[in-house]
């Protein structure tokens, strides 16, 4: 997104963001044309973090004042927030912001009305920059907070809850609406949205691996085909066509057993079992201080995020930036419900001995936790500042190439890791053509009117001015094979320079390569 929108991948800045809405895309497309030495796009997405991390901070104090309630504070920004900005992503940032906003909500309704309409409207605000940053994110939101705006509903009748939820439902139609129109009516971006939503029922949700063979040979397609499109590499217009995915979709039936679905889920939390363990953990101490009809919102609000996660899992996509905002989520809320902390503690600490063993067990289990989680950040950032120092490395050798066309397999090289704060004006000038999920979008045709392609694929093996960079064991052998099956030619990769401290970090064999005949 960050180079798409800054122009260093299609020569000019652009608005067409893919998964931002189309308001947001003319904007940063704007503020890159008036002024090209910030990186807008970063600094927006910094912003709508420190914006919710005030609005978080607010909500926790207004309701009440402590030192306990600082230090929590803290450890949140820590374990989640932390994270976060290290991997600065869209999709988290949209959750941060409609989190934000759904917590301010809340806390306005402790408040008349007179004297609330002031957090509701930034409430408002929030949102919708979440869902103008991703769509899909606000839904997410609006699932986990609906029964919890429900029962507070029942609870005190408050009539502004639905009616600041009909406003909300107005607001992000209205954003979203015209994103769509702004995309249909033009006919290539309504097809590369038609399409688009092909592939991902294709490739997202497993039906590949639950469609008959006989459905694959009748397109001729063959096992090296499908695994070119799951790698994000479809660029040819006749094997990939809208067709024959639609031919594949309706052939095919998802049939996915429990046993996938724990599969799965044991994979999900082997990813992000810190941040799972620190919620329970978390949350566990929470409900020990939560007063009794302030229990129920918490638990309503864990089988939402629940019955949300056996959904990821019967679909088999549940990535990091998604569940950590979800943990993030209940968490937040879990210690927003908790007051009376110190005087709570005391009451058990002093009157109970079970308590009392419970409390020395879960500080020592927590205190040897939160010292591997701080290891853990340390490692992160470490890592993080090796792999922007090694991305610029990278980016610096491609711009030694600007006689070259420089292919970039999509998923190969995350471009994305570079950091946020360059103004990126040193890579402009590359002459980059990114075969990933933008592949048939107009941005896509428009980079291949430029360069003089017709079949990127052919192109490689065929114009010597054109390198590929992609992964030599997996990403360089299927290309080798699907030329070899769809154009009767024997391809081998001429390494032009290696990436070695990136395949050092990663283990894998990272490069750019020029595809020449045998």
């Amino acid at each position: 997104m960050m180079m798409t929108s800054s122009g260093i991948m299609t020569g000019a800045p652009e608005e067409h963001l893919i998964f931002i809405n189309i308001i947001l895309g003319k904007i940063l497309k704007f503020l890159y044309t008036q002024t090209t030495g910030i990186n807008w796009y970063s600094l927006f997405l910094y912003f709508t973090h420190f914006a919710s991390s005030v609005t978080l901070l607010y909500c926790l104090m207004k309701r009440e004042y402590s030192f306990c309630r600082t230090v929590f504070f803290t450890f949140l920004f820590l374990a989640y927030e932390v994270p976060i900005l290290m991997l600065l992503q869209f999709t988290t940032t949209a959750f941060v912001a409609g989190q934000a906003g759904i917590l301010l909500f809340i806390t306005s309704l402790e408040a008349r009305w007179k004297k609330s309409w002031g957090l509701i409207l930034i409430s408002l605000l929030l949102l919708a920059i979440s869902s103008l940053i991703r769509e899909h994110i606000i839904y997410l939101i609006l699932i986990l907070a609906f029964p919890l705006l429900l029962l507070i509903f029942i609870d005190l009748k408050l009539y502004r809850i639905p009616l600041f939820g009909a406003i909300l439902l107005l607001v992000c139609y209205i954003e979203i609406s015209y994103d769509k129109k702004y995309y249909h009516d033009d006919p290539e971006w309504k097809y590369f949205s038609e399409y688009s939503q092909s592939r991902w029922l294709l490739t997202d949700t497993q039906r590949m691996a639950h469609t008959p063979e006989w459905v694959f040979r009748d397109i001729g397609w063959s096992e090296n085909d499908k695994k070119m499109i799951s790698y994000f590499s479809f660029a040819d217009r006749d094997v990939y066509s809208m067709h024959n995915l639609k031919y594949i979709i309706d052939h095919s039936k998802i049939k996915i057993k429990y046993f996938d679905i724990l599969k799965y889920a044991r994979f999900v939390f082997k990813t992000g079992r810190p941040y799972i363990i620190f919620c329970i953990l978390n949350v566990a101490m929470a409900f020990v201080f939560i007063s009794g009809k302030n229990k129920k919102y918490i638990f309503a609000t864990c089988l939402a995020i629940s019955g949300l996660a056996f959904y990821f899992f019967y679909i088999r996509r549940l990535p990091l930036r998604v569940l950590l905002p979800m943990t993030f989520f209940i968490n937040v809320l879990a210690f927003y419900y908790t007051t009376n902390i110190r005087e709570r503690f005391d009451s058990l600490f002093s009157s109970q001995r079970r308590f009392r063993i419970i409390v020395y067990l879960f500080m020592i289990v927590f205190a040897v936790f939160l010292v591997r989680y701080i290891a853990m950040l340390h490692d992160m950032e470490m890592n993080n500042k090796r792999t922007q120092a090694v991305m610029k490395d990278i980016m610096q050798k491609l711009v030694m190439q600007k006689d070259k066309i420089i292919v970039l397999w999509g998923g190969s090289l995350y471009v994305e890791q570079l950091s946020p704060f360059s103004t990126l004006q040193e890579y402009k000038g590359l002459n980059l053509l990114w075969l990933g999920c933008s592949t048939f979008s107009p941005i896509y045709w428009r980079m291949l009117r430029k360069y003089n392609i017709e079949n990127p694929y052919k192109a490689l093996y065929q114009n010597k001015n054109m390198l590929l960079v992609c992964y030599e064991k997996t990403h360089g052998e299927y290309l080798k094979t699907f030329i070899y099956e769809h154009y009767h030619q024997n391809v081998k990769l001429k390494p032009v320079f290696n990436f070695d401290e990136l395949n050092k970090m990663y283990g894998e064999q990272i490069g750019c390569f020029q595809i020449c005949l045998e």
